[in-house]
């Protein structure tokens, strides 16, 4: 399937309003691992659905600590704390507005620290 015809198939199943089960989802999720590559393709409604199936993948248990930044949209935090994780901010760098490598090692430090790693 050409990258016109996905586009196409895909705005036609959101003006539809389909439910993510829906036979036709189930042929842009194919079509879409054909066309990447990809051993597996899940489309989501959302953001948030694509970050708590992306925290899921890696076999967080609940209790287990996730590090992230305070200076982001909430998605991020919502879907640590919506699999039972707990959010621990890390400090950014001013002017890059992200966290450092330095900022990421202090929480792993931490993190190790009480026996968490």
């Amino acid at each position: 399937m050409a990258y016109t015809e996905l586009r196409k198939f895909y705005l036609d199943s959101l003006t539809r309003n389909d439910s993510l089960d829906a036979p036709e989802i189930h042929r842009l999720e194919a079509s879409l691992e054909r066309y990447t590559g990809a051993k597996h393709c899940i489309a989501v409604a959302s953001a948030i659905d694509a970050i708590t199936i992306s925290l899921l993948s890696i076999s967080l248990k609940p209790g287990d600590e996730v590090i992230t930044t305070p200076l982001s949209c909430t998605k991020g935090t919502e879907a640590i704390v919506r699999v039972g994780a707990i959010p621990v901010f890390a400090d950014i760098n001013r002017s890059t507005c992200t966290v450092t490598v330095q900022r990421l090692c202090s929480g792993l430090d931490r993190i190790a620290g009480e026996g968490a790693l």
